[in-house]
């Protein structure tokens, strides 16, 4: 080959594949193409699934497992032969009733939140499961991020329950240490409420290690959207900074959400917030535009509140129209500093009508004497102890 043909080549290769990493997006940091959508339809033993609001857990013979990442999950079976199918679907709400059309069920049996449907199919047979929750006029919900997976998830969990909160938004970083994601599962699982998680950094990475596949085969997607009661709220992938920020999965997903007459408000949830109140605080979503593009599209939604985590304090502060709320106290490491209940879960009370009202309640994570400083050393560097314990009350 010639040489300029080479050069020739090289230049087009070079912007073909720029133009490809453009269209698909690209995460950093560490710099890497964006993450491919998961799927929502499954063939198993002559069945086709289709679960829009959940992820695939596992496939057995005649059995599938998954979990739930919308109150109101909707299933649709086609079965191209016949035989018995047993759906265990995880994260429920034990208000929801299962509604079926197009065949009759042998028997759904209830576990806490986990529903486990028998399924007796024949052939050509299309079925539809849709559990549902009726008189949601009115709920309410707690928002927390940034637990870990251990003990102090476990602890946010009973708290919001106890609050009477219907489920959860966790805000990302459930992930800190090897064991985190098996401890987190466990914790979701043994769950009273439903709870839906975003992805937070640590999540996504940490210490050099990718985890995003274990968050998206055990936890839930990147984005997504559920309504309820007239209230709709949207799961927002920001773990790490893409660009353009218009591309990839977030991109696409946004640009195609409108706004509709139904909804009443619009609460985004995500890890990272619009801006960080700390006077040098550098803990927002990040460059490349992508703040300027995800108001905008906030906007055009009718979202005027963002619920975030990331920074380990609890904070209101309002950015370009968007009120943030931060609740990044998971792990209560104000209380070890302090040496007092100082840290707060946020709540959101949802009533006939109106825009969703929020209030901070006490988090009242037990004192243990193994949640001190040392332990929490892996989850907290000296620089984020500094500079936690320099914004707490001096009370």
């Amino acid at each position: 080959m010639k040489r300029r043909h080479f050069i020739q080549l090289s230049s087009l290769t070079l912007v073909a594949g720029g133009a490809y990493s453009l269209n698909r997006g690209v995460r950093f940091p560490v710099l890497g193409l964006e993450l491919p959508s998961l799927p929502s339809k499954q063939r198993h033993h002559g069945t086709n699934i289709s679960y829009p609001n959940a992820i695939l857990i596992e496939l057995g013979e005649e059995r599938a497992q998954f979990r739930a990442t919308a109150p109101e999950p909707k299933f649709e079976l086609s079965a191209t032969t016949a035989g018995k199918l047993t759906l265990t679907i995880e994260n429920v709400s034990q208000k929801a009733q299962l509604e079926v059309q197009g065949s009759k069920i042998i028997a759904e049996s209830i576990s806490g939140i986990q529903r486990i449907v028998e399924l007796d199919l024949t052939q050509g047979a299309r079925i539809s499961l849709q559990w549902k929750i009726s008189d949601m006029d009115s709920f309410r919900f707690a928002a927390i991020g940034d637990s870990g997976g251990g003990p102090e998830l476990g602890w946010c969990i009973k708290r919001a329950a106890d609050l009477g909160a219907d489920f959860i938004l966790h805000l990302g970083d459930i992930n800190y240490r090897p064991e985190d994601y098996g401890l987190a599962r466990a914790n979701l699982l043994g769950s009273p409420i439903p709870i839906f998680v975003t992805i937070g950094n640590h999540d996504y990475r940490d210490q050099g290690i990718y985890y995003y596949d274990q968050f998206r085969s055990l936890i839930g997607p990147l984005n997504n959207e559920f309504a309820l009661g007239g209230v709709r709220f949207l799961n927002i992938d920001t773990a790490n900074d893409i660009f353009p920020a218009s591309s990839g999965h977030r991109g696409r997903f946004l640009s195609r959400l409108q706004p509709t007459q139904n909804t009443r408000d619009t609460v985004v949830f995500t890890h990272r917030p619009l801006i960080d109140p700390r006077p040098d605080g550098s803990h927002d979503i990040g460059g490349g535009g992508q703040i300027p593009w995800l108001i905008s599209q906030f906007k055009r939604l009718g979202a005027t509140n963002l619920l975030a985590g990331h920074i380990h304090t609890k904070a209101e502060i309002e950015h370009e129209g968007i009120l943030n709320f931060i609740a990044g106290q998971g792990l209560a490491i104000e209380d070890v500093i302090a040496e007092k209940s100082v840290a707060e879960i946020l709540i959101g009370e949802v009533t006939p009508n109106e825009k969703v009202q929020y209030h901070w309640t006490p988090l009242l994570m037990p004192f243990d004497d193994n949640r001190n400083l040392e332990e929490l050393g892996t989850q907290i560097t000296p620089e984020k102890f500094a500079r936690l314990k320099s914004i707490l009350p001096s009370s």
